[in-house]
């Protein structure tokens, strides 16, 4: 089916692994590297992630808790001053936030921030676009994204829903303030390098420029990984391969691999919503209902309840421009899909990826495995 997509120009190409118990089962590299005349699609091909760079600062943040760097009740001002006189939008008029925005809050997704190139209402929308604000934040410096978030209103007072936007960004930010380092830097020695991530990075070199995908002209811009960011965007700014991401994805399958402590894991992996809020953004409608969210991933709550096949516990997270990987524990199951088709078609392959690696369980049960 991705074959006959690729032939239709629905994508450029695709890299898909599959693994199951520990062992790489399944690996498609298909179609090409981008728009006609790119080079054929590579198993080490580059692809901006974008929103998939959540889960990994989430991981950051709690590898500083679990260090006793941060507690994750500390206000997001403790780090960050700007933050502590927050208002919030009510209709044409602002209110001051009841009560300071946590780093539990920014893991949730109840800090009440939101993307305002998005939004729908007046005060922040035209905030953000007033000093530059985007949903992946790369060319903004630092102190200047922290100003203009912080002077922005909330869409929601803290703690009172969940909402998509740039939470993880900030979290990032704490990030450095903690270590003492950038983002990228810290994630390189604390998670890429023992993982062997080597590929996972925020601006591309110009020697693995060749590697790059990309999706077809006239699709929405993407940002340029030639060059390095001024803002290391927790939420938005990497890239990676898909057998790097595999690596991460089973590290969290696995157990942390002393990376994370199992309570810790626990912890990012549990539903954090209750059930008494459900997310109503793009990002929760593919693959639909029937998922929470934990600290940085959406989280299914029961084999039923959901339009798609999976299991309890499944925990996964999409990008923007067509990535996305799930992880299956009961099944012992963890997939990367990694493309370069941003728009509405990538909500299409969120949904058939997990349809299509769900079939091929059932009806090859010993799927012939590889080496990893």
């Amino acid at each position: 089916m991705l074959r006959e997509d690729i032939e239709r120009g629905l994508l450029p190409g695709a890299v898909i692994l599959l693994c199951r118990a520990g062992r790489l089962a399944e690996r498609l590299v298909l179609g090409t590297l981008g728009p006609a005349g790119a080079a054929p699609m590579r198993a080490d091909a580059l692809f901006r992630i974008y929103s998939m760079t959540k889960p990994l600062t989430s991981v950051a943040v709690l590898m500083l808790m679990e260090q006793g760097g941060l507690s994750l009740t500390d206000p997001v001002a403790d780090y960050l001053p700007g933050f502590a006189q927050m208002r919030v939008a009510r209709g044409d008029r602002l209110v001051a936030a009841k009560r300071a925005i946590t780093l539990y809050d920014l893991l949730t997704r109840h800090s009440g921030f939101t993307y305002g190139e998005r939004s729908s209402v007046a005060p922040i929308r035209e905030a953000h676009l007033r000093v530059g604000l985007a949903a992946c934040p790369r060319d903004i410096a630092p102190e200047d994204f922290c100003a203009g978030l912080a002077a922005a209103p909330l869409l929601h007072q803290p703690g009172t829903a969940w909402e998509y936007g740039p939470s993880t960004d900030v979290l990032g930010l704490v990030v450095e303030r903690v270590t003492g380092q950038r983002l990228s830097a810290f994630l390189a020695e604390r998670l890429f390098a023992p993982l062997g991530m080597a590929d996972t990075v925020f601006s591309v070199a110009a020697e693995d420029l060749p590697r790059l995908a990309e999706p077809f002209a006239g699709t929405e811009t993407l940002f340029d990984a030639s060059r390095p960011p001024q803002l290391d965007a927790g939420g938005a700014g990497a890239l990676s391969t898909a057998g790097d991401y595999l690596r991460f994805a089973e590290m969290l399958r696995g157990g942390g691999r002393g990376l994370l402590s199992p309570a810790s894991l626990r912890l990012m992996l549990s539903d954090h919503l209750g059930g008494d809020d459900t997310p109503g953004q793009a990002a929760f409608q593919s693959p639909g209902y029937g998922y929470g969210f934990g600290l940085g991933v959406g989280v299914r709550l029961a084999d039923g309840g959901a339009a798609v096949p999976g299991s309890a516990g499944e925990f996964f997270w999409p990008g923007t421009a067509g990535t996305t990987f799930f992880v299956d524990p009961a099944r012992q199951l963890s997939v990367v899909f990694m493309a370069q088709a941003p728009g509405q078609v990538r909500l299409r392959y969120r949904r058939l990826v997990r349809q299509l690696v769900y079939r091929a369980l059932d009806a090859t049960p010993t799927l012939q495995e590889h080496d990893p």
